[in-house]
């Protein structure tokens, strides 16, 4: 298996950005590889390719496999060669059996060949042997420690991947369904796939949770697909032995639910993604799993935003009408303004700070935040959790617009508003007032020596209220996510909320005073990503928040 695809962060203009995108639109990085195993049998190394259900013989490898993993960092697949016996548990001597017809005896073998390590170098096409390691069913490449990590039939192991020596980590004798397994790291964090369930493993101290039974059989291959979607392989047998054919899956490990993505005419044991190869990219999902969360992605910038557009990319993920939530921004550069959006698609969008227009000077690239993604929508959590995200048209300065909730709240949520479009080039910050559990109030604020309208453009909100108390969690298909909420009165001065020191810093169009009255702050703490927004109206003039 392999590890995560890099998101693409890209410094160019939003123009630049669209054109470089059009042009790669069709190629996609992370061809899937996979390999067959069997006692003596000849491994073949194949190209898979998911969405037109096709795979190719890529290459004779030194044995077959059944642990496969992909390093990127020497665009090499490393694999373990499956178990060859020497002798059987049955006397087969006075049958004058050939050595090509002994790998294929139905009899349990007695003493083995010792295992061994190999790798593709993937730029020369060779098939190298490393040297002698241990005998394991499962791989992934760890970046964090530049090794493999390798599961046997009753424990976690590291392989130095230059020579093939071993570490055992843990004894994983307890887990279930170890006859079969696999490997993946996805979003950091390492899941272990056996015939019937899905663990994550903590890293620290290879301590492993049970996550769900995937109810499939024959699973013994895993990795990453080029959206980030962890893939699984089954073997199909029948009466009449293997039948060289493969069915892969797209599993979420959280509730071990899956759906069909393909059937290959290949024994697969084991998969892996090489993720500087290109491929075709998804036209659609391969397929969906009902109920599987929200969808969701999040990102923490640091030191790096200022007047230029930057662009993000969220291609991993499946969005169809994504909302885009920032940060406050900090205040490294102490020059007023506000974050706009633009560009807002189901893969991308761009964002800038935007000073307040009486400003002359160009804002600093020094500024940090962090932002999420969700679809639009209403959600249920399991621990009573229900968040609302949607969208309204606003126009005008100081004109607050009423707007409902598709569903009320048993009691006022907690909310927070981003605009998503850029159809007025004046900056705004956009202030909530009279909040309740069915709606709310929203208008924009220009520097006050402006102020006389504003074009129309799209706002999204998210509104959330926990089942209990403060805090919970979302299920999201990029995983758990707890959160906590918090809320708190502030001025011009500041004061820490949540995760972060905030201020409401005034503009100063129109005179230099920059003293503001406390409004009520209301922030969300989810992982890397601190939401805030104002939701009072006590003070008039026209702020923005910004953090330390």
């Amino acid at each position: 298996m392999s590890k995560k695809n890099n998101l693409l962060l890209s410094t160019l203009a939003v123009a630049g950005v669209m054109t470089a995108s059009n042009a790669t639109a069709n190629s996609c990085q992370g061809e899937l590889f996979a390999m067959n195993s069997g006692r003596g049998e000849l491994g073949i190394m194949f190209s898979l390719d998911e969405q037109n259900k096709t795979a190719k013989a890529d290459s004779i490898a030194k044995f077959s496999s059944s642990a496969i993993a992909y390093d990127e960092t020497t665009n090499r697949t490393y694999y373990v060669s499956s178990p060859i016996p020497l002798e059987y548990k049955v006397d087969t001597s006075h049958l004058n059996i050939s050595e090509e017809q002994s790998s294929q005896l139905p009899i349990q073998g007695e003493k083995f060949k010792y295992s061994r390590l190999a790798y593709l170098d993937h730029a020369t096409g060779e098939h190298v042997s490393v040297g002698r390691t241990s005998s394991v069913i499962g791989l992934t490449y760890d970046p964090q420690t530049d090794s493999l990590i390798a599961v046997s039939y009753s424990k976690l192991l590291k392989i130095d991947k230059n020579t093939g020596s071993t570490t055992e980590l843990a004894d994983f004798s307890d887990v279930e369904g170890l006859s079969r397994a696999d490997l993946v790291i996805k979003n950091g964090e390492l899941f272990l796939i056996t015939a019937t369930s899905v663990y994550s493993v903590d890293q620290s101290n290879y301590q492993y949770t049970k996550l769900a039974e995937h109810n499939l059989v024959n699973v013994g291959g895993a990795t990453l697909s080029q959206k980030g979607d962890i893939i699984i392989s089954r073997s199909v047998i029948n009466d009449h032995g293997d039948k060289n054919e493969s069915k892969l899956y797209k599993l979420s490990p959280y509730t071990g639910k899956s759906c069909f993505v393909a059937s290959l005419p290949v024994r697969i044991n084991d998969l892996t993604t090489n993720t500087q190869n290109t491929t075709e990219c998804y036209t659609q999902a391969p397929c969906l799993i009902e109920n599987e969360g929200i969808a969701y992605y999040s990102e923490k910038v640091m030191d790096q935003l200022g007047a230029k557009w930057k662009s993000f990319d969220f291609a991993d993920q499946y969005f169809t009408a994504p909302a885009i939530f920032t940060s406050a921004p900090t205040n490294n550069d102490p020059n007023g303004g506000a974050l706009r959006l633009t560009n807002v698609s189901d893969n991308s969008y761009a964002v800038s700070f935007q000073k307040w227009q009486y400003i002359k000077d160009a804002h600093k690239d020094v500024e940090s935040f962090d932002f999420l993604a969700m679809d639009e929508g209403r959600y249920t959590m399991n621990d009573g959790t229900i968040v609302e995200v949607g969208s309204f048209m606003l126009s005008g300065t100081r004109e607050y617009k009423a707007v409902e909730f598709k569903d009320s709240f048993e009691k006022q949520p907690y909310l927070f508003l981003q605009v998503q479009t850029f159809n007025g080039s004046h900056t705004v910050y956009t202030r909530a007032a009279n909040l309740t559990s069915t709606g709310f109030d929203a208008a924009f604020y220009e520097q006050e020596s402006l102020n006389e309208g504003h074009f129309a453009e799209r706002v999204s909100y998210l509104a959330i209220l926990p089942g209990s108390g403060t805090s919970g969690t979302l299920e999201t298909v990029a995983g758990y996510k707890e959160y906590s909420l918090h809320e708190a009165n502030i001025d011009h001065s500041g004061g820490q909320i949540g995760n972060h020191f905030y201020m409401l810093q005034e503009e100063q169009s129109l005179d230099s005073e920059v003293l503001h009255s406390r409004e009520r702050v209301v922030v969300m703490d989810i992982e890397e990503v601190s939401l805030a927004q104002t939701v009072t109206l006590i003070g008039h003039d026209t702020y923005s928040l910004r953090r330390k």
